[in-house]
């Protein structure tokens, strides 16, 4: 994917204890080619998040490998809901500066010994981490604890849809914004969840099972039947799918990221 702009980004409204650890195992992990930008809004953390970007640690890391940017969001709240609004508009991923983005959040980090690189993921519109067991139906047959009936089998009685999510995932710009031109109105018509993982995994090619938790273990749902560390993993230690004595076991540094899981308040 040469001359392809990429870059990947991190929407932090809060005084996060994690940022700094996640950002110093972003940088140092992905390649050189990779821009980091940390967004921050007006109300809040503007400070705190310069006040991390400048630390020395980081500005060693980013002046030998990527190029790292602070960006104001502009606005004074960005709750859950507001986040996932604000994904599903065009101008979100015009100003991002990216064609390839790779979206990580304080509870995600990237596991430094696993065999799995970004450049594995990059031919996907959309790859992220299984959404959430207990909600969704799954779509194959390598766990059966997942399916109806099951273990973890879901409440929910929605569309035949097991989305990614968005807390660690990568994304193709053209593409998110191609989906919200053509299918935001619908989606919205049909009363959907408002989430954003939901409403772009449901319109593009689904990653295999294999595939998914290869790139990342998403809540300690699901894991693989023969464990190797993932390219990621996003806040495994709920440990609902039983995976996080193996996850930590392959994963390094990734109890230091439960430990870190602190706000302060603003």
């Amino acid at each position: 994917m040469d001359n392809i702009k990429k870059v990947a980004f991190i929407t932090e409204p809060r005084k996060h204890k994690a940022l700094k650890f996640v950002l110093e195992n972003y940088i140092s992990i992905l390649p050189e080619e990779w821009d980091c930008s940390v967004h921050g809004i007006v109300r809040g953390n503007l400070d705190y998040i310069k006040t991390v970007i400048d630390s020395s640690s980081i500005i060693s890391l980013a002046s030998s490998k990527s190029r790292i940017t602070f960006k104001n969001l502009n606005v004074s709240n960005l709750e859950h809901e507001d986040e996932s609004h604000l994904s599903k508009t065009e101008k979100f991923w015009d100003e991002l500066g990216g064609d390839l983005l790779l979206k990580f959040e304080c509870d995600t980090m990237l596991c430094p010994t696993s065999e799995y690189k970004v450049e594995d993921f990059e031919h996907f519109d959309f790859i992220g981490g299984y959404w959430g067991a207990q909600l969704y139906q799954p779509i194959d047959d390598l766990y059966p604890s997942l399916k109806p009936g099951g273990a973890y089998s879901p409440p929910y009685k929605g569309p035949q849809v097991l989305p990614m999510n968005g807390a660690l995932s990568l994304r193709k710009r053209d593409v998110m914004i191609d989906i919200i031109r053509k299918h935001l109105n619908e989606y919205t018509a049909l009363d959907k969840p408002y989430v954003d993982d939901y409403f772009f995994s449901e319109y593009v090619t689904k990653p295999t099972t294999r595939e998914v938790i290869t790139f990342s273990i998403d809540n300690g749902y699901v894991s693989p039947l023969d464990m190797k560390a993932p390219f990621g993993v996003h806040k495994p230690w709920n440990n609902k799918g039983g995976a996080w004595d193996d996850i930590k076991s392959v994963c390094e540094g990734i109890e230091t990221l439960r430990n870190l899981q602190i706000i302060e308040e603003t």
